[in-house]
């Protein structure tokens, strides 16, 4: 199998990358200037410097593909217009370097996003056939790169993962500062709960995806179950650096103040930060959770971590790696 990637120096690409290698597939992949390739790759992976944004930096990028895996995005800005320059007009110019004449002859998938969905009302997990709402800009930009796919002639595949966690994820690894300094924030009086996947459980569900005869679908990837609250996430996180906690209550003003200072700080210095306000619209939801259950049905896909075994082996690495 000849492979399109990119955003493969990425957390996800990383895992991605040397799964495919394993199986000795044939890869290629898209990288900016600015990125740092890993040294295990090098002489392995073809490497093809370029931009989604730059429309002649792609030229050619598809020749000889057989699947393109399309995970390059933007995850933090200021303003959506550089959410959708990147995210969805990225996207559209990636599709179009496909002739429509052999589009139907590569297989697409697009990794999108659960920011995409946006959240849902109730401890009930979206479904795909749901209608999406997202809530913030770049969930806004996810949801119109999957419609360009939607309305191309690829065979396509969207992937929506939940929080991906695993070795090597930085923002997962917020969870375990927090718990190795015995620290459990708590904003606001309501729990609120989260879908979680592995990242080599999301590998898995891609591998499947690849390999499939199920055109034009739409596949949520979460670990199968019904999502744990934040004070499951970071109790559990503790367990396995043999810490304690204690509760710090935040109230979700302060929170609000702290979200609209940094988006100002943000215009000031231009200069883009993950916390603002548009994250702090999706941090303050109750409900982000998916449900797998069409990926189980149609893929037979079956993941192998729960959060004991992943925060585990992640703990592990972290300590392992120097992280905490």
């Amino acid at each position: 199998m000849r492979v399109l990637i990119t955003g493969g120096t990425g957390f996800i690409g990383y895992h991605l990358i040397r799964d495919l290698l394993a199986k000795e597939w044939q890869i290629r992949c898209l990288v900016r200037k600015s990125s740092t390739i890993p040294e295990e790759f090098i002489g392995k992976v073809e490497f093809i410097t370029g931009d989604i944004t730059d429309k002649t930096s792609l030229k050619g990028i598809v020749d000889n593909i057989d699947l393109v895996i399309h995970m390059a995005g933007l995850i933090k800005a200021s303003n959506f217009k550089s959410f959708k320059k990147v995210n969805t007009e990225g996207t559209v110019n990636l599709i179009n370097t496909i002739p429509p004449e052999k589009q139907s002859s590569i297989k697409f998938i697009y990794i999108s996003s659960m920011a995409a969905c946006g959240p849902s009302r109730n401890r009930q997990p979206l479904s795909e056939d749901q209608p999406p709402t997202p809530i913030s800009h770049y969930g806004q930009s996810k949801l119109l790169a999957e419609q360009a796919v939607i309305k191309s002639s690829l065979d396509y595949r969207i992937i929506r993962p939940a929080a991906v966690y695993g070795p090597g994820d930085r923002e997962t690894l917020s969870f375990f500062r927090l718990a190795a300094k015995h620290i459990n924030p708590r904003i606001g009086f309501r729990k609120r709960y989260l879908s979680l996947i592995h990242v080599k459980d999301l590998i898995s569900l891609i591998f499947k995806a690849a390999l499939s005869d199920k055109k034009n679908q739409i596949y949520n990837a979460t670990d199968c179950t019904n999502g744990y609250s934040w004070n499951q996430i970071i109790k559990k996180a503790s367990d396995n650096l043999d810490s304690w906690l204690v509760p710090l209550y935040i109230p979700k003003s302060f929170v609000a103040i702290a979200a609209y200072s940094a988006t100002l700080w943000s215009k000031i210095s231009n200069n883009s930060t993950i916390f603002n306000v548009d994250k702090f619209n999706e941090m303050k939801q109750q409900y982000w959770l998916l449900s797998s259950a069409k990926a189980q049905d149609q893929l037979d896909f079956s993941p192998a971590y729960d959060l004991q075994r992943g925060f585990s082996e992640t703990a592990q690495w972290y300590q392992e790696n120097g992280w905490i």
